[in-house]
């Protein structure tokens, strides 16, 4: 390309490469012939035009007129171009030539002014433009990343978008090269090579279980690493809860307990800081800080080393990342001590034949299971030996995953499992030290005793783990989990300074290995609505007068604090106070300019009145002291407690009834809340309060209150464009990573039919597999059982029966279009309403006066309606002509079946795809007119279809729009290969029926 395209083009150009020598332009539009193209480019060699031959040069150019062409092609990989796999990527402005671009996954991210940047807040920016594996730092100044995406489309989607600017700190940014940072698998030891001056990054995160005789000498230590120690937490706060409150990775939180089993407080270590300075800023700031009214203690420790003994003597086989255990070469050039634990080349050092087993080993609490757990599901669900798994007796959905020997590990399978969806659960990990027996804590303070009484902790922790230490390394050159029947000796060198209870406890521990199930594993519980002791009671902020409001207990919810307060001068008035962090000035902002806006509004929370009591936003905006809002209290529960207590006691009652019903009730809100240009953002079970009669417990007929809009999107505020980085969390629409649909309503569509599911089956949509969250096996199957029970009871006392196929086909047709982007087109929330309206009228009974399309269009007679014909066009491909030719059939089919009394203005199917959008799907409208006794009543009818990718299914459906909202009902999926016009023509006159219902019953409400 001769000239440098602009930002806008750029973003809308695609290369092509690998491609079939003998692709030519024509047949590349023809595969491409769904989208708009600006400009197609296939080059041909030199030779190829001479001989005529035409062979290209393997790559290819085209200009989209819309960037969301892209996108969709990119979620369709890989594509198959002229029977050859063909690698596509976008316009990358450093690349020297068509062909000189790989899939690089990792992309350089550095300062320009030399400040530091943290993994956290790189992590939060750049996620947006796809999963992050990891991040690594690679300069000791923190201004210089790597960031490994999982998808190299991500670093390039990045690229297109700069410049990029971080808390007000401009970065710049590079993609990666292939043969430095390729994956994760490399990454370290890139890292670790690309000093010539054998000097290497070492690991920032482990614990010490390595320790050196007193008589090593010239041992090359690298420079000490350090955590920060947290003591005096209280019990009921857990890893999620710390990560908010402290602002620091989960991933990087180990949670321990301080005194004996009964302790009424706990510790944890944070792990991997960005710096020292950031450790000395984070204890400053903590002194006297509270958490639940419990006042912490913070410390600096030295962090320290699990080190691989193979790699010691250089045959460990594994890469930095793939080994268990951590991999730090030696800087000492030879001059090393025979006992060096550092990485030495092969044959340099012998192995070390006075090693002992880890003191110290891990385990992974694991909650969020919808079923009671055993062992052996444990087991199952994680694909994890079963000796490995724990259940607690009384937390019966609580798992643990235990002995676990490095942290390394332990990491690599929270980030497994933390977040995901598994056994239809969402999942929810906190690390955690292995719970110690007395003897071991008794050990504990005989090795603090070495200190002599020293205070400093830097002083102390150097001269423990560089001076007088054992030295330990792994039991097994596979595994991190240590092994139950191990029963190998633990050998302490140079124990002089241990005393006679520490080698009692030596002794003992050679036998843990049979007796871990007898431990006492009593995990911190996570933050619940239960009154707390009076000594724990959370205290109101300063500000708040402590005469006028009294708090009753903690409000559950995921970090954030919330404490149900309660009126001194009138007890039944009930309040929740919601506090903020002042980092989190901006949430606080949203949510208190929400709901003044959403005033009066039913169904969502209100503020207190007089409305300058419910907040300090304007008092404390630009102070350093928390801001706080109070809202009325939204009796009883949430939607998540209501089901998680069902479930707990095997009670899964959530009919399909009940659930259209109270999906009903939400859409009602929503629109409501939309209605005053706002996007919820953060539609979730534990943001919806529900109220249910005392004489009907059923949850679709309860009052529902919506919460926390800390997310919102006010379509009025300018500054809108930060709202997205925490949208959608519960569930995050596909269609929400397109810039089209970043503030589109049908985000919140999309996450009101996730619910649906999850009410239905118990599974959180995940789209972490090539298959749509309803389709996967076993939930499928779950809806497939309850559409059962749903036919059975609307069958009960109808004479028109209901059919499983029919309401299966409404179901998943709904399915579809929330999860199915860019193959469906998303839910306006207008269009869901109608959707869930006609499935409710599915599952009620019959009315009698309305059981024909007859019945109907006489009762239509007494209503008005008025709507536009759209015109239609012509070419289209030979699956959506043959769907054409099959609605043109069944349209005059039916007009021969009611002879005299119907009319088709147009009778035939002539499609027209709208260019406005990227969906593939056709429309064709029609006018029907019903004639009876001098009267007649037209209504618009429209059809539809789409075609999968491979071209073999087509998708149909009728629809017709009333009042600005388009009511449309599925006929279902048919196969190209087969002949389905017979079938189609049963289902459009019954579904013709069922549209002309729903047209009524809308036509009839507004009228009302």
């Amino acid at each position: 390309m001769n000239k440098t395209p602009d930002l806008n083009t750029r973003k809308r150009i695609l290369f092509f490469q690998k491609i079939n020598p003998k692709t030519t332009k024509q047949s590349l539009q023809k595969f491409l012939s769904e989208f708009q193209i600006e400009k197609c480019s296939v080059p041909v060699d030199q030779e190829g035009k001479n001989d005529n031959v035409g062979h290209n040069k393997h790559h290819a150019i085209v200009t989209f007129i819309d960037e969301s062409s892209i996108t969709i092609l990119m979620s369709r990989r890989p594509l198959i171009i002229d029977d050859q796999e063909v690698f596509i990527h976008r316009y990358d402005p450093d690349q020297i030539s068509a062909k000189d671009n790989t899939d690089i996954k990792t992309l350089t991210v550095s300062s320009t002014i030399g400040r530091s940047l943290t993994k956290y807040n790189l992590e939060r920016y750049f996620r947006k433009y796809g999963e992050i594996d990891h991040i690594d730092c690679i300069n000791d100044d923190d201004n210089t990343y790597i960031i490994h995406f999982k998808d190299y489309d991500s670093v390039d989607r990045t690229l297109l978008n700069e410049p990029h600017e971080i808390n007000n700190i401009s970065v710049n940014i590079k993609k990666g090269h292939r043969h430095s940072f390729n994956g994760s698998s490399d990454s370290n030891e890139s890292l670790t090579t690309a000093n010539n001056n054998n000097q290497t990054t070492t690991p920032r995160k482990s614990i010490l279980k390595v320790n050196f005789d007193s008589q090593i000498s010239s041992l090359c230590l690298p420079e000490p690493k350090y955590c920060i120690h947290i003591k005096d937490l209280p019990t009921d706060v857990d890893a999620e809860r710390l990560s908010v409150e402290f602002n620091w990775s989960i991933y990087d939180i180990l949670i321990g307990s301080t005194l004996d089993d009964q302790s009424s407080s706990m510790e944890c270590w944070l792990k991997s800081p960005d710096n020292q300075a950031q450790i000395d800023e984070f204890i400053q700031n903590s002194k006297q800080r509270k958490i639940n009214g419990s006042i912490i203690q913070c410390e600096k420790e030295e962090d320290q080393l699990e080190l691989c003994k193979f790699f010691r003597t250089g045959q460990c086989e594994k890469s930095d990342d793939n080994c268990h255990w951590a991999h730090v070469k030696c800087t000492a050039n030879g001059t090393c001590s025979r006992d060096c634990p550092y990485g030495h080349v092969k044959g340099l050092k012998m192995e070390n034949l006075i090693t002992n087993n880890a003191i110290t080993t891990y385990r992974i609490k694991i909650s969020g299971f919808g079923k009671k757990l055993t062992r052996i599901s444990l087991a199952q669900w994680l694909h994890q030996n079963e000796k490995y798994c724990y259940v607690d007796e009384r937390q019966n959905q609580v798992g643990y995953i235990i002995n676990l020997i490095t942290l390394k590990y332990a990491k690599q399978l929270m980030k497994k499992w933390h977040n995901s969806n598994i056994g239809g659960s969402k999942l929810k990990c906190q690390l955690e030290i292995n719970q110690k027996s007395s003897m071991h804590r008794a050990l504990s303070r005989s090795l603090q005793s070495l200190n002599n009484g020293e205070t400093d902790n830097d002083a102390c922790g150097r001269r423990n783990s560089r001076s007088s230490n054992n030295y330990s390394a792994q039991s097994s050159r596979d595994s991190s989990i240590s092994r139950a029947d191990d029963h190998s000796p633990i050998t302490v060198l140079n124990d002089q300074h241990i005393n006679s209870e520490g080698r009692l406890y030596a002794h003992a521990f050679n036998t843990m290995g049979k007796s871990w199930k007898n431990h006492d594993m009593r995990p911190a519980s996570s933050i619940e609505s239960i009154p707390l002791p009076s000594n724990l009671k959370p205290s109101l902020p300063n500000d708040v007068s402590s005469d006028e409001w009294e708090v009753i207990k903690q409000a559950s919810g995921n970090g954030r604090k919330a404490l149900f307060i309660v009126k001194k001068s009138d007890r039944k008035y009930n309040a929740v106070i919601k506090v903020y962090q002042n980092e989190l000035q901006e949430a606080c902002y949203r949510e208190l300019s929400v709901l003044k806006m959403l005033k009066g509004v039913q169904g969502v929370a209100q503020l207190i009145e007089p409305e300058h009591q419910s907040n300090n936003f304007k008092q404390k905006a630009n102070s350093k002291a928390d801001l706080w809002i109070i809202m009325q209290r939204a009796w009883k529960h949430s939607l998540q407690t209501v089901i998680d207590r069902n479930r707990e006691r095997n009670i899964d009652d959530i009919e399909v009834s009940t659930a259209i019903q109270f999906i009903q009730n939400l859409i009602g809100i929503v629109k409501r809340v939309h209605s005053q240009g706002i996007l919820h953002q953060n539609l979730e079970p534990e943001n919806i309060m529900i109220e249910c009669e005392s004489t009907n417990p059923s949850i679709g007929q309860a009052r529902l209150t919506l919460l926390n809009f800390t997310q919102a999107y006010i379509k009025s505020d300018q500054s809108a464009s930060m709202n997205q980085e925490k949208a959608y969390q519960w569930y995050q629409p596909p269609q929400a990573h397109v810039q089209a649909f970043k503030y589109s309503a049908t985000n919140d569509a999309s996450v009101i039919v996730a619910i649906l599911l999850w009410l239905l089956t118990g599974t959180i949509p995940q789209h972490d597999t090539n298959v749509l969250p309803h389709q996967q096996l076993e939930v499928h199957e779950k809806i497939s059982q309850k559409i059962s029970r749903a036919i059975q009871f609307a069958n009960a006392n109808r004479s028109v029966k209901l059919e499983f196929d029919q309401l299966k086909t409404y179901l998943i047709d709904t399915f579809n279009r929330a999860f199915g982007f860019p193959e469906y087109e998303p839910w306006t929330i207008d269009d869901l309403e109608c959707r869930i309206k006609s499935i409710w009228e599915l599952l009620i009974s019959d009315d009698s006066k309305l059981n024909t399309i007859e019945d109907i269009f006489q009762n239509l007679f007494r209503l008005t309606t008025s709507s536009q014909l759209i015109g239609t066009s012509a070419y289209h491909p030979t699956a959506i002509q043959k769907a054409a030719d099959a609605f043109s059939q069944v349209k005059q089919e039916f007009l021969k079946s009611h002879a005299n009394q119907y009319m088709w203005f147009d009778g035939n199917c002539t499609w027209l795809n709208s260019a406005q959008h990227s969906m593939n799907e056709y429309r064709h409208d029609d006018i029907l007119t019903y004639y009876c006794r001098n009267q007649n009543y037209s209504i618009i009818i429209t059809c539809f279809t789409s075609i999968n990718d491979e071209g073999r299914i087509v998708t149909l459906s009728i629809g017709s729009t009333v009042h600005g909202k388009m009511i449309r009902i599925p006929l279902g999926q048919y196969s190209i290969a087969k002949d389905y016009v017979t079938q189609l023509q049963e289902i459009f006159n019954r579904e013709l029926k069922n549209l002309l219902l729903s047209i009524y019953n809308e036509q009839k409400e507004v009228q009302q």
